[in-house]
């Protein structure tokens, strides 16, 4: 093909879907400091739906008004809990999450709940949450229950989950930090910082090339909401290998926490088999 015929052949309709999508990455990125990294393996057709999404989304979120979650369902009428059966709660629910989803609107549970008092939340509490009044076919909303009823009990147990987890791998450590109190309690008694604490998890997690967690679980959590404090047992054993020698970690682990202003739980003092601070 001579160049003469290249410059005068016809787009194809994957060019020409290309050739705008790049056009509306450069007006996002002018007006809206949206960043794009290429991505060749994306159709072009998919791209520009998701494209034509994020544009109407910046379009409306910026004079966007607020309504209730009720007002977005077109203000249902649902009886109270205490004038409901549990069986008549789990048919009323099933009906309120269909008229939820007809909107885009979704509720998950990290922990199973009863049906009842997920009923309840809908109707009493989630109702009243505001949301943005965003009019974009396809937009999903999910709302989490424990973000609105906090568990502590499951909160302990992920933080000291992550961490061990996190130390005894050789990824996400740059997020070790983000489970500890700014004042850490060693074995001597003695409070270093976090900084130095973090120093020797990763210490501890460089002594051997891999390791393989068996059981982490039995959680005994006890609060004192007074003080904002819990201790915690719970049972650890893992094994760690280096070249073909591997050693085995078993028993209990203990550990203290600090629910900070913001309403995490940090920790403050911990020991597992073969690790302290």
């Amino acid at each position: 093909m001579s160049k003469s015929d290249e410059g005068n052949r016809e787009l194809s309709r994957e060019e020409k879907l290309h050739m705008g999508n790049e056009i509306e990455k450069l007006k996002l990125s002018a007006f809206n400091d949206a960043l794009f990294f290429s991505n060749n393996k994306i159709p072009a057709e998919i791209e520009s739906e998701w494209l034509n999404y994020i544009t109407q989304f910046e379009e409306q979120a910026g004079n966007v008004d607020q309504i209730t979650v009720s007002e977005r369902l077109g203000n249902p009428e649902f009886p109270s809990i205490e004038k409901l059966t549990l069986n008549e709660a789990e048919k009323m629910l099933d009906k309120v999450q269909k008229l939820m989803a007809e909107n885009g609107l979704y509720l998950e549970t990290i922990v199973e709940m009863p049906a009842a008092e997920i009923y309840r939340f809908i109707i009493e509490e989630l109702f009243q949450h505001e949301i943005d009044d965003l009019k974009i076919e396809g937009l999903q909303t999910c709302f989490i229950y424990e973000e609105f009823h906090p568990n502590d009990g499951l909160d302990i147990e992920q933080t000291l989950d992550d961490f061990i987890r996190q130390t005894l791998s050789s990824d996400f450590r740059d997020y070790l930090d983000m489970h500890l109190a700014e004042s850490i309690l060693n074995s001597k008694e003695e409070f270093i910082s976090k900084e130095k604490a973090v120093e020797k998890a990763i210490a501890f997690g460089d002594l051997y090339e891999h390791f393989t967690i068996e059981k982490l679980e039995d959680f005994d959590i006890k609060i004192d909401e007074e003080q904002m404090r819990s201790s915690v047992t719970f049972q650890l054993s893992f094994t760690a290998v280096s070249g073909d020698v591997s050693h085995c970690f078993e028993g209990t682990a203990r550990a203290t926490l600090h629910k900070g202003n913001l309403g995490y739980w940090n920790i403050v003092t911990l020991e597992f088999p073969g690790f302290n601070f």
